[in-house]
Parts: C-alpha cells; structure tokens; sequence
C-alpha cells in the first residue's frame, strides 16, 4: 500500500454552525506541525505532490483512555517524522467553512483515512497502534514522495524554524473571495528570491486569524519576526495588498521588512 495520503483521523460530532465553542485542549495536537485549516491543508498537498492527515477532533477528545491512546499516536517518535514527509491536517469542524469537504471527508467514530494528493479517498487504518500507524505512513510517502513547495505547515512551525534560519515569516491572508489555488497563483507568481527568504505560512483572510496581527483586510501579509519574544505583538510589515497594486509595490513592502530582520 503506497500513497501520499491525506492521513484523516476523524472525530465527527458536533454540527457545523453551533454556536463559538473554546479552542481545542492543545493536549490533542502532540508534537505534530499541523497544518490548521482543511482547505488550505488539501491544496498544500496537491501543490507538493503528497499526502495529508485530516484530524478533526472533539472538545472532549482529551478525556478518557481511548482518547488518550489517540493523544499518543501524536507524541510517537516514528509517527512524528513520518508526518514531516506528508501533510497533516487538523480540523476543527465547527469553524470549517466548506460543507462540501466536510461530506467527502465524513467518517463515523474514529477513523484514519488515507487520502491521495489529489484528495480521492485511498482507505482507512484499521489499527490505532502506533507501530501500525507509522507503517502505512511510510508506505503511502514512499509511493508519493511529492517535494515542498513554499508554505510551512503553521505560524508556529514556521516561527520555529525561522529561529535557527534567521528567516522572518511571511503568513499570507488569502482573500475568502477568490478561490485558494487561485490566490496561491497570484502571491506566488513573481515573488523572485523573496520566496527564499521568507518562510510562508498559507491563511484564508478571516478576521479572527487576521486580527491576531493588527490585519483587517484581505489579502495581506503579516511579516514576523521570528527572533521576537512575541513576534504578533510587533509584526515587521503589515502589508495590505489593494486591487491595483503591481507586484512591485508588494515585494518593495517585503524588502523594506526584511531590512527590519
């Protein structure tokens, strides 16, 4: 069995569209670099030629022995680098805007599922044993070894690893208007070096994520410094991207920023 999948462990539950519930107990996220968002997840695998793993757990995933079992897959030294070498994906699905995707994906109970770069279903794990686990990861990555493309998984990865490059981090707020890859194409078209020395981190423009950084318009781009006690508090640049701005005057902006760094 061998393909890059999109690696889905499902936890369904909750509809969509209840009312704001608290955010997820961190418990449940391990010590994977998980991508935050399905859209965004599913287009870095297509973009990268890999796999992912969709994630959805429940505001109760933390409690309870299976539960915790689940948590543990998360924490496994082999699971964790086999993640490095796909894309894994939490969702939590009461803040999923595509009900679409929410379908396709659907699962009953707990379910890892196995999903191709181009989003077709490939199968499910039928062990939650870690060792179980990493074999079909490794499996499904050396059928699809795929390569990165210009996006980190998350803020947070990206901020880590900006540290031991010197890199700051450019998250890009797509404009929920216009189609992901759509945006992707335009952000990425004529960025030239600054594509290298940036590390980029793929957002949709919603106010609640946008805010975090002083943003309230899309698209943008919030510049971090990722040497920063705490990089959102001070953003280098932020970077409102207006309907006739040249790409120029976008990569001017993200010059004047990295002479911040």
């Amino acid at each position: 069995m061998r393909f890059t999948p999109v690696l889905a462990l499902a936890i369904f539950g909750t509809a969509i569209g209840q009312e704001k519930k608290p955010p997820l107990d961190p418990k449940v996220f391990g010590r994977v670099d998980w991508v935050g968002d399905l859209e965004v997840g599913l287009l870095k695998a297509k973009l990268e030629g890999r796999g992912a793993v969709l994630f959805f757990p429940s505001r109760s995933f933390s409690e309870g022995p299976f539960a915790s079992h689940i948590n543990d897959l998360w924490q496994n030294d082999d699971v964790v680098n086999a993640l490095k070498l796909l894309v894994p994906i939490v969702v939590d699905r009461e803040v999923v805007q595509s009900r679409e995707l929410m379908d396709r994906y659907n699962s009953k109970g707990y379910a890892v599922l196995y999903v191709a770069p181009d989003g077709g279903r490939l199968g499910e794990l039928k062990s939650l044993e870690s060792d179980v686990l990493s074999s079909d990861l490794k499996t499904l990555e050396r059928k699809y070894p795929g390569k990165p493309s210009m996006w980190q998984n998350s803020v947070k990865g990206a901020l880590e690893l900006g540290k031991s490059m010197k890199k700051p981090v450019a998250v890009y707020f797509a404009d929920p208007r216009t189609p992901l890859e759509e945006s992707h194409a335009q952000i990425s078209k004529d960025l030239g070096d600054r594509r290298d020395k940036f590390l980029w981190v793929l957002e949709r423009g919603i106010a609640g994520k946008m805010g975090v950084y002083g943003l309230d318009a899309a698209p943008s781009i919030a510049v971090l410094n990722s040497k920063a006690a705490d990089p959102a508090k001070d953003p280098l640049a932020k970077i409102v991207i207006k309907k006739d701005d040249a790409q120029e005057t976008v990569n001017q902006a993200l010059d004047r920023a990295l002479e911040k760094n």
